[in-house]
Formats: structure tokens, C-alpha cells, sequence
């Protein structure tokens, strides 16, 4: 794997950081989102969806009070990555926070499959359930990814 395009940050107290950086899509963005939403399990199921061959996935995180929409489109192997924020949830367009084109999907893939595992692996489950008490690590949707890679 060369380029880290997704990378997890801490997960603390119900709220979990970010980051997406690619060459050619100017600074990285990072962002905190909370638990309202499965977060983890919503990126991974929409990650496997692209790799079976969905040509549109798009993920809702909240931020509170807003809403960080994610618009995956891909062509083949290629992915295109779109990152709005809107200020109500579910309302507007958003305005656009980072976008990538010409992402590969497989590398987009291995980086939240492996960014989502290093994250378990390095708090711990029992630490993740305390840090994460909504929503369990989503171990289903993660077995099913490492099929699909």
C-alpha cells in the first residue's frame, strides 16, 4: 500500500477523527464525528458495496450540529471521493469540504479496512466499547471486506 488516502484517528467519549488526504487533492481534511450514526460500519458496508461493483455509495456522518455527506462514485477500479458539510442535517446541498478523483478504489479499501482494524487493535475492544458505548465494532461487515480484498 503506497498512499494513505483514509486513516482513523482517536475514537473517545462517543465522538471519532478523521482524516483523507490524496495527491492532487490539495490539504487533508480532517473532521470529528459522533456516534449518533454507525460511522465505522456505514464507511465499511459502503466500501463493500463499491467493490462489488456499486457505481454510487453515499455515507451521512454526523457532526453535530451538522452533517459531513460523503458521495463515492466509481468507474471500475476508479474512485472518485466527494466530502460536503451541511449545517442541518439532511438539508441543502452542502458546501464542498474535499474531493478526490482518480482515487484507486482497492487502495481506498485496503486503507479503511486496515485503519479500521488498527483502531480496535490499538484501544482494545473492551477500551472501544467505553469510547464507542453506541454502536459495537462492526466485526460482520469487516470479515466481509477482508473477503472482498
Amino acid at each position: 500500500m503506497s498512499e494513505r488516502i483514509f486513516q482513523w484517528g482517536e475514537v473517545r467519549h462517543g465522538w471519532a477523527s478523521f482524516e483523507l488526504s490524496a495527491a492532487g487533492a490539495g490539504a487533508a481534511y480532517r473532521a470529528t464525528v459522533s456516534d449518533s450514526t454507525d460511522v465505522l460500519k456505514s464507511l465499511v458496508t459502503a466500501v463493500c458495496e463499491l467493490l462489488r461493483g456499486e457505481s454510487r455509495q453515499d455515507v451521512s456522518f454526523d457532526n453535530e450540529p451538522g452533517e459531513i455527506w460523503w458521495v463515492f462514485q466509481s468507474q471500475g477500479s476508479v474512485l472518485k471521493i466527494r466530502v460536503s458539510f451541511r449545517p442541518e442535517w439532511g438539508r441543502g446541498v452542502g458546501e464542498e469540504r474535499w474531493e478526490a478523483s482518480e482515487v484507486d478504489l482497492k487502495q481506498f479499501a485496503e486503507n479503511v479496512f486496515f485503519s479500521t482494524r488498527d483502531l480496535l487493535e490499538r484501544i482494545g475492544r473492551d477500551e472501544f466499547r467505553k469510547s464507542w458505548p453506541s454502536h459495537p465494532y462492526p466485526q460482520s461487515e469487516m470479515d466481509e471486506l477482508a473477503e472482498l480484498l
